[in-house]
């Protein structure tokens, strides 16, 4: 696999329930929010922002503390995952992702892919496979994430919901600022087919091409001394100029950047 063959495919951002019920103006005034669903499980629920370039922001919040207690995404609230794709939904390449990661002293692997799947609204079933990173913490590495139904039943974008008062276009790609930035540079190249990277940015692709943006990167940054080991900004691309947005809620923080393509 050549890292143009993975593609972003969502960034999963953990919000209070109340805020996915009722998205707070610091979110609607700069994105379209449209209709999620709840998983599986029940444990959580989601709304979705979708972009033009195929992917899209899970606007995610569990459905209890009982929910909360012992899962995966039980952090401080913000920017917590992001997931990639390939175009072949049976995901061939996993075998060599496993392969090339063996042969770091990463300790990074990945789990077999297993099925998921939630109910929209409109009753719609939708189920995938996902394939999760072990030996790491949620966030270091890409979890991924290949359809079962078809995908315009998970990511449904239209040119009404993707467009957006930010303007903008779709993703410029995820931050990770962390304390084991060798560790984890080794794993995303290994992941990616890619060389190490100098700068900390490794190029990825997104489902549909959008012909004025820049294409995304996934950029490992070395932790700037606040005490927590990993941070996760997200990245966006717009036509305009625009302030981050640095939302504190609770004892977290939602960190989303802003990004002209030219």
């Amino acid at each position: 696999m050549t890292s143009s063959s993975a593609q972003l495919d969502h960034v999963v951002i953990l919000l209070p329930h109340e805020d996915v019920v009722n998205p707070p103006e610091w979110l609607t005034k700069h994105f379209t929010i449209s209709p999620g669903g709840r998983h599986a499980d029940g444990k959580t629920e989601n709304k979705l922002i979708l972009l033009s370039d195929g992917s899209y922001l899970e606007l995610i919040a569990f459905t209890s503390e009982d929910a909360r207690k012992g899962h995966w995404w039980d952090k401080p609230y913000g920017v917590v995952d992001f997931a990639l794709t390939t175009p072949d939904e049976k995901f061939p390449e996993l075998s060599s992702i496993k392969d090339r990661l063996a042969k770091t002293d990463t300790g990074i692997s990945y789990q077999d892919p297993k099925a998921g799947g939630r109910l929209r609204p409109d009753g719609v079933e939708l189920q995938w496979r996902v394939t999760f990173p072990i030996n790491c913490n949620r966030g270091e590495a890409p979890f991924w994430c290949h359809d079962v139904t078809p995908r315009e039943r998970r990511v449904p974008y239209t040119d009404d919901n993707t467009s957006h008062p930010s303007g903008v276009l779709g993703l410029a790609g995820v931050e990770l600022k962390t304390s084991s930035h060798a560790r984890l540079s080794t794993a995303t190249a290994a992941i990616l087919d890619s060389n190490l990277e100098q700068n900390g940015q490794y190029g990825v692709g997104v489902p549909q091409k959008v012909p004025t943006a820049k294409q995304p990167s996934i950029r490992i940054q070395s932790a700037n001394g606040d005490g927590k080991d990993l941070s996760l900004t997200l990245v966006l691309q717009t036509t305009q100029k625009l302030p981050p947005i640095i939302q504190k809620i609770g004892g977290g923080t939602v960190s989303i950047v802003f990004e002209q393509p030219n």
